[in-house]
């Protein structure tokens, strides 16, 4: 089916969706000074909000208030947060009082790729974000909808359910466009048993974490299977490294794909046909600083500063995600939203098991056995990576597992958008 494939709109959700990527497509193209300014008059408002209804920021009123309007001046002068703030803030970062459109509010778990889970919150008006970034994603990368998408990742499945079926793609796809079926794996399931279903599935498109997608390469070389039908993978998660992209295309002969996003603030970067990394700009606000705090240029490389801007529910103003990135130059795609050339940050890696098998763990802030559970393991140091530590079950001196590094248009997220499935 060629791209792009006529739209088949479902419901009124489907209608919105479809609406907001003509909005998207001016956006993607306004000047950068244009894209700025409409970025601080939405922090305005996320300010004036959180000062009047959100305890941790109107118990500090005299660091977040006025002057206005912002510029990138007054931006650099407010505070920085980090996820132990958060942490310890706990519900003095929830609103008391959301606006028109924005409830209800629904608590979202990270995964604990730090160790350190958090719990944030999603509006109405942040889950249609997500759908509608997730649909400019696959029109970005000109995916055909007809063919099989295969997903394995954790943590999405019923207690003791490995795998499902699915008729179509789910949202926001399948709300607008015909399309293939799909399926969904686990990831704990291990490695072989992984590579076994996908040579069953035979899909058109893999997503996955990097890490996992890494030994899925790796096993698919050593056992010589094919993904004849394969056409693209898309990656999210973690970091995803120049030699992963290199280990997938020499085992399957394609290309990834990659998400920049995190639970708690959504969608940060993505990739376009190019290869740059834009920023989402019309949903997040995002620096990239030196040690001195000032902002980077390209080829320079700093730490991720985020800003959700819609999320009213849970406000994040310059939130430090513990992430490292490169700025980017402007992309010959001729998109004029900022780029990131290169993403160093967070990296969650395979565990194995004591007979050799490989699996993602996950760390749920909601699950308390899984600390329980964490005392089985030992850290230890890499020999050969003085810089970096690692994970072995009691018993086993083998290392297992690494820890993780150090605009929108007027009225665009606007409205009521019925419930999603992320």
């Amino acid at each position: 089916m060629p791209f792009p494939q006529p739209p088949r709109v479902r419901d009124r959700l489907g209608a919105r969706l479809l609406r907001v990527q003509e909005g998207l497509r001016k956006s993607e193209r306004l000047a950068p000074g244009e894209l700025e300014r409409t970025q601080f008059r939405r922090l305005e408002a996320l300010l004036d909000h959180a000062v009047r209804h959100v305890p941790f920021y109107r118990e500090r009123a005299s660091r977040y208030g006025p002057p206005r309007p912002l510029d990138r001046e007054a931006l650099q002068a407010l505070p920085i947060i980090d996820r132990a703030d958060v942490q310890a803030g706990g519900a003095a970062f929830h609103s008391l009082s959301l606006p028109p459109g924005h409830a209800p509010a629904v608590e979202v778990h990270t995964s604990g790729s730090t160790c350190r889970p958090l719990t944030g919150l999603t509006t109405e008006v942040t889950r249609f974000q997500w759908l509608a970034l997730t649909l400019r994603e696959h029109l970005w990368q000109e995916r055909d909808f007809s063919l099989r998408l295969a997903s394995i990742r954790p943590d999405r499945l019923a207690p003791g359910q490995a795998q499902v079926a699915f008729q179509d793609w789910g949202d926001p796809v399948a709300r607008i466009y015909r399309t293939g079926p799909a399926a969904l794996l686990s990831s704990s399931a291990p490695i072989s048993e992984q590579l076994n279903w996908l040579r069953d599935q035979q899909p058109g498109y893999l997503l996955s974490l990097p890490s996992n997608l890494r030994e899925l390469a790796i096993e698919s070389m050593n056992c010589g299977t094919r993904l004849t039908h394969l056409r693209q993978v898309r990656a999210y998660g973690e970091t995803l490294t120049g030699d992963t992209r290199r280990i997938c295309r020499e085992a399957w002969g394609v290309d990834v794909a990659d998400v920049y996003s995190s639970q708690e603030v959504g969608y940060i970067a993505f990739q376009c046909q190019a290869g740059s990394y834009h920023v989402q700009v019309e949903s997040c606000l995002v620096e990239v600083l030196d040690e001195a705090g000032s902002v980077c240029s390209p080829g320079e490389v700093g730490r991720v500063v985020l800003t959700p801007l819609y999320n009213f529910a849970m406000p994040l103003i310059r939130y430090s995600i513990l992430d490292y990135a490169e700025v980017g130059d402007p992309c010959p795609c001729g998109r004029t939203l900022p780029t990131l050339r290169r993403i160093l940050g967070r990296q969650r890696n395979m565990a194995r098991r004591p007979d050799g098998s490989s699996f993602w763990p996950s760390f749920r802030q909601r699950h308390g056995w899984v600390w329980r559970r964490s005392a089985s393991f030992n850290w230890c140091k890499r020999p050969w990576m003085p810089s970096r530590s690692a994970w072995s079950w009691p018993g086993n001196s083998r290392p297992i597992i690494s820890p993780p590094f150090l605009p929108p248009l007027p009225g665009l997220w606007a409205g009521r958008t019925g419930s999603s499935s992320g």
